[in-house]
């Protein structure tokens, strides 16, 4: 989830001069999500838990960007906030990410599950 979270981050360089370092760190930082997601192949419960876990989108950021967001986005809390990686994977047109053996398991489970379901 953090690893996807910074590649989100990363990718919204505007700036000129550090646009292209931050579009190379966001490729790294999804390249080391798939290769920690790999870690948790061989289990699809642990694979499934490790992908859909809710985390705290802005835990442990500072306060200017708690007030940023708050405005941004014109709600009261930002610290409550919560997202999954593959949530970020979705916001952060991690395609690789979401393209991996290890998500595409999850994403069949869940498929399946909502199948059954109805």
């Amino acid at each position: 989830f953090c690893l996807l979270l910074n590649r989100v981050h990363f990718q919204r360089d505007q700036n000129l001069v550090t646009s292209p370092l931050s579009k190379s760190r966001a490729t790294l930082c999804e390249i080391l999500a798939i290769r920690t997601l790999r870690e948790y192949g061989d289990n699809t419960l642990e694979l499934a838990f490790v992908t859909t876990t809710s985390w705290r989108v802005y835990s442990g950021a500072d306060d200017e960007m708690l007030k940023r967001s708050m405005e941004e986005l014109d709600i009261d809390d930002v610290e409550e906030h919560v997202g999954n990686a593959i949530e970020m994977a979705i916001i952060g047109r991690a395609k690789r990410f979401i393209k991996s053996s290890a998500c595409q398991k999850v994403i069949d489970s869940i498929w399946r599950y909502i199948q059954w379901s109805l």
